[in-house]
């Protein structure tokens, strides 16, 4: 059952007489016939002992091939996310999303490997605590690993997940009928982690909140020019199991993605495969637009940040649009909503170096300034301007003396 492992392994300590294990995906192309092919397809979720590189536990899902909407592909899991949920360092849950959507919980704080499992399992029968599918109902893969961080007033999580996939020929092409458009989105799943599926599962989108893209404006900067996104910022009530961010533009606003305004809004295969980062209660993560050119190796891409647990434009500037070393009203634009016209902080500034990852960030020591820095396909790196928020005031740690 192990295919191509793009999975990146996570280190856990874990619950089994605190044995240090490797945590994996079983990754693509399963079934390719290559003398030790998988019958099943399904995905499957692994457990290494890192010191002897024994199996200790290997949880197959049980969804592939055979299930339904597979359309006979191979299923695989992508790289999991562990958590520890008390602080006693060792891994209690372990998330993971599949190509066919599935966003999958694996409960492993039993001390015995054998009793680690899906974490819910009604009637025997594995289910995930989500499935992501477009408006239309198709499937959203995810192929990135989720982010995970405490739910709404502390109470159980949040998973951020991107879905999109861009391991073939096939995910460069971007269809022109509207039947065939295939719209990824950037999710926030809350988990309330109460051991009952029908408490915890999100069972369709219809149970979370939708944030939409309002705008997408060119800004005309002081050194260069460059594409902006202004998001909405709709409340998510507690009764909510979270939120979702579609990512493609309505111009018209009539749910038509086909349509343009003057040029923009033209759907362009737009689909999250990197990693997100959350960060001083945001969620940051990089877009993908595919190259339509069979033989190009670029693209193009945004860098969004969003409220994390409710997926909302952020009430602050996230960036120095001005570039003044400065976070105020001076960054925002100005765009007509309803037919009223508002000045508002943006939620996105697109890449100006080909397809950027998520990168990494930099603190200034002096300031409260914050730089990304994402690697490009054009070969540079986008350096990018940013506010870090509440965590660049007050007090960053301290130890309670008893």
């Amino acid at each position: 059952d192990l295919g191509f492992t793009y999975s990146q392994p996570a280190i856990i300590r874990s619950h089994d007489h605190g044995r240090w294990a490797a945590v994996f995906g079983n990754g693509y192309t399963t079934t390719r016939a290559d003398g030790r092919a998988s019958s099943s397809g399904n995905a499957v979720l692994y457990f290494v002992d890192i010191e002897t590189g024994d199996l200790v536990r290997k949880i197959d899902t049980g969804v592939g091939i055979a299930s339904t909407g597979s359309g006979g592909r191979a299923n695989g899991l992508a790289t999991p996310a562990a958590v520890d949920l008390n602080g006693d360092g060792t891994a209690d849950y372990v998330y993971a999303g599949d190509l066919f959507g599935n966003l999958w919980k694996f409960d492993i704080r039993s001390n015995d490997p054998d009793d680690w499992n899906v974490a819910y399992r009604p009637s025997g029968v594995s289910q995930p605590l989500f499935t992501a599918t477009d408006e239309a109902g198709n499937r959203q893969p995810i192929t990135s690993r989720p982010e995970v961080g405490r739910g709404p007033a502390g109470v159980g999580t949040v998973v951020l997940v991107g879905t999109g996939k861009f391991l073939e020929p096939v995910d460069k092409v971007v269809e022109t009928a509207v039947a065939d458009f295939r719209v990824q989105s950037l999710y926030g799943i809350f988990d309330r982690n109460s051991g009952s599926a029908a408490t915890d599962r999100v069972t369709s989108r219809d149970s979370l909140v939708q944030q939409n893209i309002l705008a997408e404006e060119l800004y005309d900067g002081d050194v260069e020019d460059f594409l902006v996104r202004v998001t909405s910022r709709n409340s998510v009530p507690s009764t909510s199991k979270g939120w979702f961010l579609d990512l493609a533009f309505d111009a018209n606003g009539d749910g038509d993605y086909a349509d343009t305004v003057d040029g923009v809004g033209e759907y362009l295969g737009e689909k999250s495969v990197a990693n997100p980062v959350l960060r001083a209660g945001r969620v940051i993560f990089t877009t993908l637009l595919p190259d339509p050119d069979p033989c190009g190796f670029g693209g193009g891409g945004w860098l969004m940040e969003l409220d994390s647990l409710t997926g909302a434009r952020l009430a602050a500037s996230p960036f120095d649009l001005n570039a003044d070393r400065l976070f105020n009203d001076l960054d925002f634009i100005e765009i007509e909503v309803g037919g009223e016209t508002l000045r508002l902080p943006v939620s996105g500034v697109s890449s100006k170096e080909g397809i950027i990852q998520s990168g990494g960030i930099l603190a200034d020591p002096n300031r409260p300034l914050e730089f990304k820095y994402s690697p490009g396909t054009t070969g540079n790196i986008q350096v990018t301007v940013e506010n870090p928020g509440p965590s660049g005031f007050g007090r960053q740690s301290w130890r309670q003396i008893r």
